[in-house]
Order: structure tokens, then sequence, then C-alpha cells
């Protein structure tokens, strides 16, 4: 709130405003050698009325000045309570934190403060910490991390295993063996499982055109080209499948898929399903075992 002296300065700058703006309102119309306009008289009345109230209400603000002298006690300034006590006539105002309250993130800064006062010492932080009598009752949690016995319990980040890490737990996932899959889609799609093939017997020949006539555009009465056809047989022979495949017992026995059924797949599937059946001479196939080691594919 303001003083007495503060609003009777404020309402006399309002006064002087108000003169000034009346004292234009006349320069104006001598100059023009004119009276005062209607709108002219109207503010120039308002300004005046403005003024008269401005008056009285000063006045009055000068009898309350007088007033609060006459009532005035001498201060008593021998210590800074009397003077605050004489000046506002109460008791002086103290402002306390409330116990045990303090900042968000205040004990982490402490933290870091002893451990830099510690120069990363965990043991001489710690008492560094527990020294500080404040810090004991406001934070009492950094006194308890910072604690030589605590400070042996935490260790390091332990990296997790994972499938990719080579050096810990990789080698325990392997990839799972699909060939006998990739083999049977494999096998419709070779140049050989795509032709359309029509079985016939052995021992039989087949007539083939070897070479063509000579044949070309000729115009009216032109000598026409003169050539012949030629051709030849071929012959069907007996023929077999044959191969041999050097495998230890143990491989053929443990692995999967097996390597002897894949072989006759490979071979009967895309051979001897296109044999010649009925009275006609057909392929077969079987397998031997020679010594230990030896598979023989025949047919």
């Amino acid at each position: 709130m303001q003083t007495y002296a503060e609003q009777r300065a404020a309402y006399e700058a309002t006064r002087g405003v108000n003169a000034a703006a009346m004292k234009k309102l006349m320069d104006d119309a001598a100059a023009k050698g004119e009276t005062l306009d209607a709108e002219g008289q109207t503010q120039f009345d308002d300004f005046a009325k403005d003024n008269e109230a401005i008056d009285g209400h000063i006045a009055r603000l000068k009898k309350l000045e007088a007033l609060n002298i006459e009532g005035a006690q001498p201060v008593k300034g021998l210590s800074e309570e009397d003077g605050s006590a004489s000046r506002r006539g109460l008791a002086p105002v103290t402002v306390k934190a409330a116990p045990g309250k303090v900042m968000p993130g205040m004990g982490f800064t402490r933290y870091v403060k002893a451990l830099a006062m510690a120069k990363g010492d965990c043991a001489q932080a710690f008492a560094i910490a527990q020294g500080n009598d404040r810090w004991v009752k406001e934070t009492p949690d950094v006194i308890s991390v910072l604690d030589p016995a605590v400070q042996h319990l935490i260790k390091a980040a332990v990296a997790a295993g994972t499938t990719t890490d080579t050096t810990n737990a990789a080698p325990l996932v392997q990839y799972a063996n699909l060939a006998s899959e990739f083999i049977e889609f494999l096998r419709p799609m070779t140049i050989v499982g795509k032709l359309n093939t029509r079985a016939v017997p052995f021992k039989i020949k087949i007539p083939r055109q070897t070479g063509g006539a000579s044949v070309n555009w000729v115009g009216e009465s032109k000598v026409k080209p003169v050539s012949a056809l030629a051709f030849d047989s071929i012959t069907l022979d007996h023929n077999k499948i044959a191969g041999i495949i050097v495998l230890t017992e143990e491989l053929v026995r443990l692995t999967y898929p097996n390597l002897v059924t894949e072989t006759f797949l490979c071979i009967g599937t895309g051979y001897t399903r296109r044999a010649p059946v009925g009275d006609k001479m057909s392929g077969t196939l079987s397998y031997k075992k020679t010594g230990d080691t030896t598979f023989g594919i025949t047919s």
C-alpha cells in the first residue's frame, strides 16, 4: 500500500496533466481566433471538475499526514530486533526450512560432492558424509550408499549371454540342418527334372534327320535350287548309372538325412522312375557294402 505522501504525489501529477490539457485547448482556440466549440467546452469543463475533486482529495491527504506526524513514536534502534519492532509494530519474521525436507536431486548432488572431495575414495567419502550432521539428518541414503560394507556388494555390470556373442553363449545355438528339405525342393527344378521325356526300351534304333533341303525366293522363270535331305539312325544300347561314394559306417549311421537313402533318391528318382516297365528291360538300383567304409551304387 502506498503512503499518504506517495498518493498525494500521484494525484498532483494527474492534476498537472489535466491543467496542461486545458491550456492546450485554449491556446489552439486563440491561435484560430475562435472560441471553444461545444466539444472543446465539454472537455475543458471535465478537466476542471477533475482538478477540483483532486484538490479536495489532496487537502484530505495532507490532513492525514499531519495526524500521523502528531501520533509518531520514537524509534528504538539499539538492536536489530528493537528496530524491526519499532518500524512495524510486529515481531520480526524468520524464514526457516522445514526439517527433513530437501530439494529434489539433493541426495545425488551430495553423493557426487562427497566422492569429488574424497577424489573417488569411497571410504573417505563415507567419512565426509557421515561427519556432516545436516547430511545425516536430511539425506541419510547418501551415507547408506557410501557405506564401505555396501560398496563391497556393488559389482560392475555383467553382459548378458546372447546368441550372437561368440565368446559367451553363441556356440550353444547351432543352425538346424534342413538339407533334405532343400534337396526335395531343388530336384524338380533341375534341367533334367523339367524335361518332358518319354520312356523307351534298350537296344533299339531311332531314325533322325541330319541335313535339310535348300530353299530360296525365286522370280518367274528363274532357276530353282535343288537339294536333298540327309538321314541316319541312333542306336540306344544298354547303359547304366554307376557311382562309388566313400563313407564311414558311423557317418552313414548318424547323419540326417541318411546319405545312402539320399543317394538312392538322387539317382533312382531322377532316372529309374522313367525306365520302361512291363515286358521291356528296366534298370534296377541296389547297393553293396565293400569292407567297412565303401558303398557301391550299381544298376
